[in-house]
């Protein structure tokens, strides 16, 4: 019987060693410029041209509210004429009448749309709040999706560097008659996917820097560093999100929009009553020849014979009722949202912890033994292929469940309202 050399597979073990080492000091590499989640949202919100609209809409609704609810202004009046100079004989134009007018708003137009200017800036207000919670959330799963490429890229080339090495210690087996040929090609088929692997996992990588830099607004060519991808905390009780999430930026923003449109029906009611206006007058007028002032006061108001705004009423009282329905809608939606990704995320998070213990853990112990056996000549190469994709995949999938944890934490940071910024903020 052919005797089998040991020496291939110390090496092999020892390459293998070597390659888990490097894998395990890619993260530590400088830490210079390193982009957190938090910088990378704020940064987000400086350059956001949806939350920049939003501000510019507070500003529309508080130069709204400024001049709303406040009276009109009132006119003055100059007339001249020859009327007075044809009438005592002298000609030419004077001046013949000043008048002064200024409209009285009754029945309540001018509170009422005080209201309702008050009640739309409160709503543009909150609705920034929303705009700046949708931008971090999708700041959050583009920063996130980021780290797992990157991890995916160092765990790709740590496997090719595994495959490669296996290549190797086939062909020189195969070439001593140890292994048969159809294991060496096995090897070379594992060598090729791994490549194939590697090159995908670079282009992921590749679209996912992109688009977190054009996102942020940051040159191409930027060289940034990232912190590695962890699990995220466990988030706080169900019941006090609930408790909480009457004050969502959305909600409110909802909330207040349905008060301003009920206003808006009042300063409807009120506008059906028409406006007084007051009118004094000074003429000149002749008396037993000679000019003499003459003073009137006056009150006009409009008469609603064709049009009593009743349409007008119903109308707004539609939109009113549009908007209460929307924000029930809101709230439920956001209701279910909130239940939907703490259940998720808390499903996720104890999914991590079963597969780190129950797959992870196991795949690792499985493959140190099978190198260990596999170096001692007790198992053969077909082993420890097997427990090393055993342990690749078990690696890749804890990173896709990180990923998918932190994306979900992130939509429950959007349906529960809570801010990535807030304590940066309150500081500045």
């Amino acid at each position: 019987m052919r005797k089998i050399s040991v020496l291939p597979r110390v090496r092999l073990a020892r390459s293998i060693v070597f390659a888990t080492s490097l894998s395990l000091l890619v993260p530590l590499a400088a830490k210079a410029d390193e982009w957190t989640l938090e910088s990378s949202a704020a940064r987000a919100l400086e350059v956001s041209p949806s939350l920049a609209g939003a501000r510019a809409n507070v500003m529309v609704q508080r130069g709204e509210l400024h001049e709303a609810g406040r009276w009109p202004n009132p006119s003055f009046e100059i007339a001249a004429g020859d009327r007075l100079g044809q009438e005592t004989g002298d000609g030419g134009w004077d001046v013949q009448e000043y008048a002064f007018s200024q409209p009285l708003p009754i029945g309540g137009r001018l509170g009422a749309q005080r209201r309702a200017a008050s009640e739309a800036l409160d709503a543009a207000q909150a609705a920034t709040g929303a705009t700046a919670l949708e931008i971090e959330r999708i700041t959050a799963r583009t920063f996130h999706r980021l780290q797992w490429a990157r991890e995916r890229v160092e765990l790709a080339q740590a496997q090719l560097e595994r495959a490669r090495e296996f290549r190797r210690i086939a062909k020189r087996r195969a070439a001593a008659g140890d292994i048969p040929g159809r294991e060496a090609l096995r090897l070379e088929v594992l060598a090729a996917e791994a490549e194939a692997a590697l090159d995908d996992a670079r282009r992921e990588e590749a679209a996912m820097r992109l688009r977190l830099l054009n996102l942020l607004k940051l040159p191409d060519d930027l060289s940034f560093a990232l912190s590695p991808l962890r699990a995220p905390g466990s988030p706080p009780p169900l019941e006090r999100l609930e408790a909480q999430l009457a004050e969502h930026p959305a909600l409110r923003a909802a909330r207040e929009s349905a008060e301003a449109a009920s206003a808006r029906v009042d300063v409807a009611r009120a506008e059906r009553i028409p406006d007084l206006e007051l009118r004094a007058a000074r003429e000149e007028e002749i008396f037993d020849g000679a000019r003499e002032p003459a003073y009137s006061i006056g009150l006009q108001v409009e008469i609603p014979l064709w049009s009593t705004g009743s349409g007008y009423v119903t109308a707004r009282r539609g939109e009113a009722i549009r908007a209460i329905q929307e924000y029930q809608l809101r709230l439920r939606e956001h209701r279910g949202a909130l239940e939907e990704s703490y259940a998720q995320l808390t499903r996720l998070l104890e999914r991590l912890a079963r597969h780190e213990q129950q797959v992870l853990e196991p795949a690792r112990r499985v493959l140190a033994l099978t190198e260990k056996g596999y170096a001692a000549g007790e198992l053969g190469l077909a082993a420890l292929i097997d427990a090393t994709q055993a342990e690749w995949r078990a690696a890749q999938q804890q990173r896709d469940l990180l990923l998918e944890a932190r994306a979900q934490e992130a939509d429950l940071r959007l349906a529960a309202g809570e801010r990535l910024t807030q304590a940066r903020e309150a500081a500045e």
